[in-house]
C-alpha cells in the first residue's frame, strides 16, 4: 500500500541521488519512514492528520504526549494518527450523549451536529457536512541528529518543534 510507496520512494531517490528542491509524501508514520531510512529520508515533508506534541489537551487523556505515553506503556508501539482520532471520536460521542441526555439517534445526531471542544487530538467542530473544520492539519520534517531521525512539526507555525528546510540540500551537500 501507500507506506511501502514511501519506503520504495526513498530508497530509489537515496540510490539514484535525485536532487529535488522539495520532497512530500504521505503516510511517513504508518512506513515508519525516519526509522526505516534514517538520514536517506532526512528532509522529507510529511502531511499528518496528528502529532503528539501539539498541545491540544482534554480532561480524560491530558495532552498528545500523555497519549503517546499510555498508549505504548499499554501496547508496546507509539500510537498511529488512527488511533488518536479514534479515541478522540469516542470523547466526541460521549460528551454529545451526555448532551443528549438521551441514546434517540436523532437527539444524538442533533448534539453532534452542536458540538464544539478541545480534545488531545486537535478541536472538533463540524460543518454543515460533517467534516470536522476546527482542526487543522500539520506538516512535518523529518529532521536527523547524528544518525537518529524523527518527525518535526514545521506547520503550522504555532506548534512548530523545527524550521522548514527548503529548498533542501543536494545530495552532494549532505
Amino acid at each position: 500500500g501507500h507506506s511501502k510507496g514511501a519506503l520504495t520512494a526513498i530508497r530509489q531517490i537515496s540510490e539514484m541521488q535525485v536532487d529535488v528542491p522539495m520532497l512530500a509524501m504521505t503516510h511517513c508514520d504508518a512506513s515508519k519512514l525516519a526509522k526505516q531510512h534514517g538520514k536517506k529520508s532526512e528532509y522529507a515533508l510529511c502531511a499528518a492528520q496528528w502529532h503528539k506534541s501539539l498541545s491540544y489537551s482534554d480532561d480524560f487523556f491530558g495532552n498528545g504526549m500523555q497519549f503517546d505515553k499510555e498508549f505504548n506503556d499499554m501496547y508496546g508501539y507509539a500510537p498511529p494518527y488512527q488511533a488518536a482520532e479514534s479515541a478522540a471520536a469516542l470523547l466526541v460521542y460521549k460528551a454529545a450523549f451526555e448532551r443528549a441526555n438521551s441514546f434517540d439517534k436523532d437527539k444524538v445526531r442533533d448534539a453532534l451536529a452542536q458540538t464544539d471542544m478541545q480534545t488531545f487530538y486537535g478541536n472538533i467542530k463540524f460543518s454543515d457536512t460533517g467534516q470536522n473544520i476546527a482542526k487543522p492539519m500539520v506538516l512535518f520534517q523529518v529532521r536527523c541528529e547524528g544518525d537518529v531521525c524523527s518527525n518535526k512539526v514545521v506547520a503550522p507555525t504555532k506548534w512548530a518543534s523545527a524550521t522548514l528546510v527548503h529548498p533542501i540540500p543536494t545530495w552532494s551537500e549532505r
